[in-house]
C-alpha cells in the first residue's frame, strides 16, 4: 500500500478525523498563528544571514587531541 494511500486511509478514520479536527481548530487560534508567524520570521532573518567570509590565506585550524589522548 502506497504512502498516499494509507495517509487517506488514516484520514478517514474515526481517529485521523478527530486530529484533523484538532489541528483546523489551532490554525484558527490567534496564538497558534502568533507563533507560527514568530517561526516564520526566524526562519527568514537565517536565510538571509550570510555565512563569514574566511580570510583569504589562512588556511583552517587544524584540530589537536587533547594532551593524554590516544589517537
Amino acid at each position: 500500500m502506497s504512502l498516499f494511500n494509507r495517509i487517506s486511509k488514516f484520514a478517514k478514520s474515526p481517529e485521523g478525523k478527530k486530529l484533523m479536527t484538532q489541528a483546523q481548530r489551532l490554525a484558527k487560534d490567534p496564538e497558534t498563528r502568533e507563533k507560527i508567524n514568530e517561526a516564520r520570521q526566524r526562519l527568514q532573518k537565517k536565510e538571509k544571514a550570510e555565512p563569514k567570509p574566511q580570510t583569504p590565506g589562512t588556511p583552517p585550524a587544524e584540530k589537536t587531541p587533547p594532551p593524554g589522548s590516544t589517537s
